[in-house]
Formats: structure tokens, C-alpha cells, sequence
């Protein structure tokens, strides 16, 4: 039975894949199945596979364990030439005693010129540089090579778009420029994509979905919005945003105790007693409300805390403040909001975390 059939939409699929440097583990047990014209972003920080898993597909450096298959076929053991690839590096690896023209026709030696020449006006056409087709490498700025060696990439008309970190050498005007941009002609092109990237916001930005990887393992797979909104385990709770933490411990009862204060929360199975769990918030998930004369206490449905405001950084229409609890020394939280109307450091304010935007985690998985 071929992948094909299996996952009747799947263009890549990933089964099993590993791969080992010796006594290293680069690579566990990796499975993903991508859509045709889907965006999919490989996300993590150093170290944790990403880039080998993208050269794995790429079939710069085969997986000791596991298959890829592209399109039904099994690709694992076929050379990078013999595959249906476009790849695009962080270098941009373009030719710098070749002209742009030459460097995005590089690909397509064998065709008939005319063929070459229709092909090239298309990929000018796309990126925007018609006026620079005679000029070299080191006459284009940063921003232009990228334009060209993703050009380089397309113009033999791969079905699979591979960008190893494409935009982390631009300064940041470049790069939000860019991406937008390569957002568009990967919609416009319909082209199955995937990159590589460490940036958090470059990847909710672009993707369809994100692979979260951490240590050669999969931490999470789904969409921008399932992965900020419902991490799957405290790695990516941190990794993707900013996000809150409360050290929470299991009762004898069951229950999870802040400070002094018991909370009837759903804790992890088989949580023994002791047990130190994570009560995880974002700071735009935190309220703020004024003051009440109370203890820490949880009702409708909600978690209520007395607190005071510690510093304030005002960022334009919004403010980022963080807040002190009352009765839990050292402990603090994090908090956006709106600007306009915004308390003062030093005053008390009544602190809320409804229920329905916490997230509890003990041992980096899910509660």
C-alpha cells in the first residue's frame, strides 16, 4: 500500500524517521504527512534537528532509520539531484561570476533556449528584479539575493519548496518585507513548502503548520493557533510566546496547592503527591480588576489573586506591567493590555486567570 493511499492528499510523508551520528541521536521516531500546497514549518531552537531533518528530505544526508516518501514514491536512499526539490539556504549559495539571469537559469541547461529564456521573464516577473538581470551577486542588496536564489530554486518547477532558515541573515525590515512576500508567491504558486526557521514569530506568521521539535523529538504538530492556544506540553507552553508560570504541587488530596492556597484543579494522572506541576498563562490571558480586601480564592470560574503593580513599560497602545501576588513571595505575573487607563506602579489591583485560559503541566506534558 503506498503513502498515496493511505493519506489520499499527503505530497510528503514522514515515517519513523531517525537518524544517528555515531552514538548521537540527531533524529527519533519523526512522523509528519504534509498536503499538497501546504506551509509547514520545522521550529526549534539550536540543536534540535530541525536542519537535519530538512536536509533528510532534501536527500542531502539520508535517515539511518525510518522512509520518506514524496508523492506515493519512497525516496528515502535517492540522491538530492534525482529529487523533486527546490531548495533555498540561509547563504543564499548563489554564483557571484554569474549574473542574475545565469543564476536562476542555472537549473535549466538542457532546455531549449527559448524555453529558458519565457521561463526566466516568469521568475523576474515573480520576484521583481526585471531591471536586474545583468547585475552580479555583489551588486544586489541582501534582501534581492534571497529574491534571486529563491527564484534559482523554482524555476525548474519542483514540487517541493525546501528554505533552510531563508530570512534570518536580513536585518529586520528586510525580513518582515520578505516574508510577507514569500507568504504570497507560495499561495500564488501553490507550491508544497517547507522551512526551517528558530524564529517563533516568523513561524505563526507564514505557516499552515508548525512541527515543533526539541532534542531530535516531536514536542508538537498543528497550527499557529493550536500551538500558542493549546500547547501539548510545557516546552512549547515557553517556546512559542511569552507565557506565565505558577510552580504548582499535588496534594495528598488530589488537588494542586499554590502557596498556602489548595485549588481543586484537574492534575495530571497519576500524579503522586509532591508531584511539582506548572499553572501556565499567557499575559494577555491574565485580568486586571481592582482591589479587594480577600484571600486567594477560586470561584467563578476563575482563579482570583490580590497583587500589585511592580513596573509598567508603556508600548503605544498597549502596556506590558508585571504584578506582584500578595502572599506568594517571589512570585510574579506578567501582563498585557490596553494602555489607555492603565494603573500606576505601586497601586493594588485584583489579579483574575479564569480557568478556561490555564494550562497545567508536570513533567512536560499535558494536563
Amino acid at each position: 500500500m503506498t503513502a498515496s493511499s493511505i493519506h489520499p492528499a499527503a505530497h510528503l510523508v514522514l515515517t519513523g524517521v531517525g537518524q544517528r551520528f555515531g552514538a548521537f541521536t540527531a533524529l527519533d521516531n519523526v512522523d509528519l504527512t504534509v498536503r499538497r500546497g501546504e506551509f509547514v514549518t520545522l521550529l526549534g531552537p539550536s540543536g534540535s534537528g530541525k536542519t537535519t531533518l530538512l536536509r533528510a528530505i532534501a536527500g542531502l544526508s539520508p535517515p539511518t532509520a525510518g522512509s520518506i516518501q514524496q508523492d506515493g514514491v519512497d525516496v528515502t536512499k535517492i540522491s538530492v539531484e534525482r529529487r523533486d526539490v527546490g531548495i533555498v539556504f540561509q547563504s543564499y549559495a548563489l554564483f557571484p561570476t554569474l549574473s542574475v539571469a545565469d543564476n536562476i537559469t542555472y537549473g535549466l541547461h538542457g532546455q531549449p533556449r527559448a524555453q529558458r529564456r519565457q521561463r526566466l521573464a516568469e521568475m523576474l516577473d515573480l520576484i521583481g528584479l526585471a531591471a536586474h538581470t545583468h547585475k552580479y551577486p555583489g551588486q544586489l542588496s541582501g534582501g534581492q539575493q534571497q529574491r534571486v536564489a529563491l527564484a534559482r530554486a523554482l524555476a525548474p518547477g519542483p514540487g517541493l519548496l525546501l528554505l533552510d532558515e531563508p530570512l534570518s541573515a536580513l536585518d529586520a525590515e528586510v525580513r518582515r518585507d520578505l516574508r510577507g512576500e514569500l507568504r504570497r508567491l507560495q499561495r500564488q504558486l501553490g507550491i508544497t513548502t517547507l522551512m526551517v526557521t528558530h524564529d517563533q514569530e516568523e513561524a505563526l506568521t507564514l505557516s499552515d503548520r508548525i512541527m515543533v521539535l526539541n532534542h531530535g523529538r516531536v514536542e508538537q504538530v498543528g497550527t499557529p493557533a493550536d500551538l500558542y492556544e493549546r500547547p501539548a506540553s510545557l516546552f512549547v507552553a515557553g517556546f512559542i510566546g511569552a507565557m506565565n508560570r505558577l510552580p504548582l504541587e499535588v496534594t495528598s488530596g488530589g488537588n494542586a496547592r499554590l502557596g498556602t492556597l489548595v485549588l481543586n484543579l484537574p492534575v495530571p494522572d497519576r500524579a503522586a503527591p509532591g508531584t511539582a506541576l506548572s499553572l501556565c498563562i499567557r499575559p494577555e490571558g491574565v485580568e486586571l480588576t481592582e482591589p479587594a480586601d480577600q484571600a486567594p480564592a477560586l470561584s467563578d470560574g476563575a482563579l482570583h489573586l490580590p497583587g500589585r503593580i511592580i513596573d509598567s513599560e508603556y508600548q503605544g497602545a498597549q502596556i506590558a506591567q508585571r504584578i506582584a501576588l500578595d502572599g506568594l513571595p517571589g512570585l510574579s505575573l506578567s501582563v498585557t493590555g490596553p494602555a489607555r487607563g492603565a494603573r500606576a506602579p505601586g497601586q493594588p489591583v485584583g489579579v483574575i486567570l479564569p480557568l478556561d485560559r490555564l494550562h497545567l503541566f508536570a513533567e512536560g506534558a499535558a494536563a
